[in-house]
């Protein structure tokens, strides 16, 4: 069997394979639902659902658009057909039943909405023969550029909005109105997201994208992994050096069969701890590329998955022998010795302790250690 075990792994429980942390949440199984119907079914609306998704447009808007695709959207027609008594004609022009592509599209006084902001000839060569209001609407996005797509998915939530007020309100918007409200929310939020980015933006601290000589008396210890499908294989590498930048010592491993990116990581990092406890260099600084892990590691989550366990060796190990250690990430070309060592593992048959610098990383040791 090509299931692999994990020695830190000693009791059998139950996980939740969908999330990292291995517990169960409604949003991991919702969307393996989703991937699991296909493209189109009942289950869900084919369509090009990334040009809303990406859109720049209040979230409200969105999943106004969401509702209109699904077509979920509490026309009058729709709601007589679930039981609802209530007059079937639209509220707006009074002709014709309301359902969906009525009322956005095929009700005059939309029309003239669509026409004032320039849109109109678009969506009339979008509009299908049907009147199924998902193809309508993709149909209509597929004719519009990036910025026409954000002006008419605000504009139709002005359309609707305006429904609502006649309905609930019996207030009656000007198509003007309309047409101003809808180009007011867009700039309005584009404009609170401009401030709000502005606020957030604070000094980015350098990122380290050299390798650096630890602090006078300590070492320090680069881990990287690498994953071969074709050999099945996760190469792991760790290259030890001195606060003059001198090679102590490295060392690769490989596991099989491959496992996921996260989980070869860690698995990385936990030999490089043994390996560096083992050699009772208790004062060394670990460096890694791989963030998920350096923040889960740090993280006070709990994890109930291989990965929780794995990380939690590792904590056991700084929390104990290698008190003065600590783990940071880096960028991969600050590690580029182990990326290279974990690279070359793969295709070596056993496991490998050097003490002199092997010819993959020497070029790079000379250069890193002026």
């Amino acid at each position: 069997m090509q299931t692999p075990l994990y020695v830190s792994v000693r009791d059998d429980k139950l996980v939740w394979k969908l999330e990292q942390d291995g517990f169960y949440s409604v949003r991991s199984a919702y969307k393996q639902c989703v991937n699991d119907a296909g493209y189109q079914d009942r289950h869900g609306v084919a369509g090009q659902w990334n040009n809303i998704w990406h859109a720049k447009i209040p979230p409200k808007v969105k999943n106004l658009i969401w509702r209109i695709g699904r077509d979920v959207l509490p026309t009058r027609k729709k709601l007589n057909s679930r039981g609802v008594q209530c007059p079937m004609h639209c509220v707006v022009c009074n002709d014709g039943d309301e359902d969906s592509t009525h009322v956005l599209f095929s009700c005059t006084r939309s029309i003239q909405c669509w026409q004032q902001a320039g849109l109109w000839a678009h969506i009339s060569t979008g509009l299908g023969a049907n009147n199924n209001i998902a193809e309508n609407l993709f149909s209509i996005l597929h004719w519009l550029n990036k910025d026409q797509q954000e002006l008419f998915c605000v504009l139709v939530w002005s359309i609707w909005k305006r429904r609502n007020n006649k309905v609930w309100e019996d207030v009656t918007d000007s198509d003007q109105t309309v047409v101003e409200r809808a180009k007011h929310l867009i700039t309005s939020w584009r404009s609170a997201q401009q401030i709000r980015q502005s606020a957030h933006i604070t000094q980015p601290s350098p990122q380290q994208t050299v390798w650096t000589k630890p602090r006078h008396g300590r070492y320090k210890c680069n881990v990287d992994a690498s994953f071969s499908l074709d050999r099945n294989k996760v190469g792991i590498g760790m290259c030890l050096r001195d606060d003059h930048g001198r090679f102590v010592a490295a060392r690769t491993e490989w596991i099989e069969p491959i496992v996921d990116v996260e989980i070869g990581e860690a698995i990385g990092l936990l030999y490089a701890l043994k390996w560096v406890e083992g050699m009772q260099l208790y004062d060394t600084d670990f460096e890694m590329d791989c963030k998920k892990i350096v923040d889960s590691l740090h993280s006070k989550r709990t994890y109930l998955s291989d990965l929780g366990a794995i990380l939690m060796d590792c904590r056991n190990i700084l929390a104990s022998n290698l008190v003065n250690s600590d783990v940071k990430f880096i960028r991969r070309q600050a590690n580029e010795v182990a990326h290279r060592l974990a690279g070359a593992a793969t295709s070596l048959a056993s496991f490998h302790n050097f003490i002199t610098i092997p010819s993959c990383i020497y070029n790079i040791i000379i250069i890193e250690m002026r």
